[in-house]
């Protein structure tokens, strides 16, 4: 399938999809996690969690997010974004993020992180106008703001 074959519709359900993967992790709402991932999901986190193994199934990834996110709070924002289909009727998507995690642990003194690159993304329609991600994989950076004294905790 061609780009140019692709309705305005068919982009916006693939757009709102990667959009459920933020409002899901930011409001808490991880069962969402199923409406943007296949069950047999691959997805491989290894740019900002310091390894490269692929976390394979929505369960697990759901019960990692729910781990790695325990106490802390979250805010997404997605920006450029390329869609391209393949032949087989799956597209392949690059989507730019920023992420910010928030939290107030003894143990680190973290406060704020930030999380920046692109995914890179599998989609396949799973229904009519249903499109769920088959692979991901997230090329980013860390940036870590250590907290200080002077700090007010909000």
């Amino acid at each position: 399938m061609s780009n140019s074959k692709v309705s305005a519709e068919t982009i916006l359900n693939i757009q709102n999809t990667l959009a459920d993967y933020c409002i899901a992790v930011d409001d808490q709402n991880y069962q969402l996690l199923r409406k943007v991932f296949t069950p047999d999901t691959v997805a491989n986190y290894g740019a900002v969690t310091d390894g490269n193994d692929d976390i394979r199934g929505v369960d697990s990834f759901i019960t990692k997010v729910e781990e790695a996110l325990k106490n802390k709070r979250t805010q997404h924002a997605l920006s450029t974004q390329r869609i391209t289909f393949r032949e087989d009727g799956s597209c392949d998507v690059r989507t730019y993020f920023q992420a910010h995690t928030f939290s107030d642990d003894p143990e680190t003194g973290l406060r704020h992180t930030t999380f920046f690159g692109y995914y890179d993304d599998n989609l396949k329609e799973v229904g009519p106008q249903t499109w769920r991600i088959l692979q991901r994989k997230v090329n980013g950076h860390v940036r870590d703001v250590p907290r200080t004294d002077e700090d007010p905790i909000d």
